[in-house]
């Protein structure tokens, strides 16, 4: 038979904590190893519930759990729960609990803990790399179906202005070549503006995009802007441009913000094919900079507005109107390296709304 000092021996040296209770919860025992692993003295969790130290959202399983064990003469149940760490941390225990409330010499429910807080966190981490992994490969597919239809519709128009070109030179009058040569070169700027989208998203993905504020004149760097943008309007937009900024010189990445704009206003332009009026304005509220980009274009469905920055997102209305889908999925990333925040309002059939806020480098 082996002795009570043995047996106390094996508790007192034992890596799991072991724990009665009584039948309502309250802790009457508490072995040594609770305070290496919990962070309490057994004396500090004895009189106690139980229940006051299980995390919120595991309290409703533990209890109903501890019902079955009194329900149950002679049942054990295993589970896992959180239990809250003297220093406030919770950590993961692996439970195996036994009823001996019938057993004369225990009298109660026997709890044998053991910590998995950091084989949960090997856990989590594990899930959460397989789901980006996952994320990442659903991408891959969606840009190669996106892209592999906008990317046909260009390389058709080259090959077959190429092969007029190369079959019919003699015979076409210069001004059908140029026609022809310029239908090329629009391809291959739409071509080259997609493989700048896609390069520009996986920097942003990679974490390869930072901010570096420099100091900017305001109405300088706008006047770029509109001048470099009015080319590319994509349908018979009026625009108009309003700058509310008292001061010339502010500080802020005026490479990643072009980017952010650039997007948005042709965002407002491509889906504007009727036309109206495109509002870029600028402002400032304290050390926020706010820069605001308005259409009167076709609209975002409510419903899908918390997912129209998704990559490769396109909204359900957009028809045959080109693109692939990264635009505000760029647009939100950016926003996020210069710490700012997006706000997106729409209406379908009266036009989108974009407000973008940074923080100034004061």
């Amino acid at each position: 038979m082996y002795t009570d000092l043995f047996i106390r021996a094996l508790i007192e040296n034992s890596q799991d904590i072991i724990a009665v209770l009584d039948s309502n919860g309250t802790i009457m025992f508490q072995s040594p190893s609770t305070e290496r692993i919990l962070g309490y003295t057994p004396e500090e969790l004895v009189g106690h519930s139980v229940f006051q130290y299980v995390h919120p959202d595991d309290l409703p399983e533990v209890a109903e759990s501890f019902t079955k064990i009194l329900e149950n003469s002679r049942s054990s149940v295993t589970l896992q729960f959180r239990f809250q760490h003297k220093d406030g941390n919770w950590k993961y225990l692996d439970v195996n609990s036994k009823n001996l409330l019938h057993d004369p010499t225990v009298k109660g429910i026997v709890i044998n803990s053991r910590d998995i807080t950091d084989r949960k966190k090997a856990e989590e981490q594990l899930g959460m790399a397989v789901e980006k992994e996952q994320h990442f490969t659903a991408m891959k597919a969606n840009f190669v179906t996106i892209a592999s239809h906008e990317f046909r519709t260009p390389l058709s128009t080259i090959i077959s202005s190429a092969e007029i070109l190369e079959h019919y030179n003699d015979k076409l009058s210069d001004e059908k070549k140029r026609i022809h040569l310029a239908k090329i070169q629009s391809a291959a700027k739409l071509i080259s503006s997609i493989l700048e989208e896609v390069l520009t998203f996986s920097k942003a993905e990679a974490g390869q995009l930072q901010s570096h504020p420099v100091s900017v004149n305001i109405n300088n760097f706008a006047c770029d802007l509109i001048e470099n943008m009015e080319h590319r309007f994509q349908s018979p937009c009026t625009f108009s441009f309003k700058n509310f900024v008292q001061e010339r010189m502010l500080s802020f990445d005026k490479n990643l913000m072009n980017i952010i704009l650039e997007n948005l206003i042709v965002n407002s332009s491509k889906f504007s094919p009727s036309g109206g009026t495109i509002r870029f304005e600028i402002s400032r509220q304290n050390s926020i900079l706010k820069f605001l980009v308005a259409d009167e274009g076709i609209g975002i469905p409510e419903a899908e507005l918390p997912m129209v920055a998704e990559p490769f997102y396109r909204a359900t209305n957009v028809d045959n109107i080109p693109g692939v889908g990264l635009g505000l999925a760029i647009t939100r990333r950016l926003v996020s390296v210069m710490e700012g925040k997006m706000i997106i309002e729409s209406t379908p059939g009266a036009g989108t709304v974009v407000q973008i806020s940074i923080p100034l480098e004061l």
